[in-house]
C-alpha cells in the first residue's frame, strides 16, 4: 500500500512539472489578454478628450504638444503610470491634415512600433481599433 500512494504521489508531482511551461504560457497569455482590454479602453478615454478638445478648440493638439496636453487635461485620471500604456512604451499620437485628424496607437506586446500587434485609434468616422494578437 505504501508503494502505491509513494507511487501515486510520484506520478502527479510529474504531472504538474511537465505541465507548469504550459501553465506559465497561459498565465501570459491572460495578461497581454487583460492588458489589450485595458489599452483599448484607455485609447477610447484618450480618444474622447481628443475629440472634446477639438469640439472645444477647433482642432486637436499638435503631435510635439501631445505630452503636455495629456498632463494637463488627463493627469489623475488613471491609476497608472500614464501616458504609458499597460506594457511601459509611450503612446504615439500623430496628428494629421493640419491638426484636423489624428492616429493615436500603442505598441502593443512586442514594444515595437508599426508591427501587427499595434492598437489603434482614429478620429474618423470608422473610429477603428485594431489588435492583431
Amino acid at each position: 500500500m505504501k508503494f502505491r500512494f509513494l507511487f501515486f504521489i510520484l506520478f502527479s508531482l510529474g504531472i504538474v512539472f511537465s505541465s507548469a511551461p504550459y501553465i506559465e504560457n497561459l498565465g501570459d497569455e491572460i495578461i497581454n489578454y487583460y492588458y489589450v482590454y485595458k489599452t483599448k479602453k484607455d485609447l477610447i478615454i484618450i480618444k474622447t478628450c481628443l475629440d472634446t478638445e477639438k469640439d472645444k478648440n477647433g482642432t486637436y493638439p499638435p503631435s510635439h504638444r501631445f505630452a503636455h496636453w495629456y498632463k494637463t487635461n488627463l493627469s489623475g485620471k488613471f491609476k497608472y503610470n500614464f501616458p504609458l500604456d499597460r506594457w511601459g512604451q509611450p503612446y504615439i499620437y500623430k496628428s494629421v491634415n493640419e491638426k484636423m485628424d489624428f492616429i493615436l496607437s500603442s505598441s502593443g506586446k512586442d514594444q515595437k512600433p508599426d508591427t501587427k500587434n499595434d492598437l489603434r485609434i482614429k478620429n474618423d468616422n470608422k473610429n477603428w481599433l485594431s489588435a492583431n494578437n
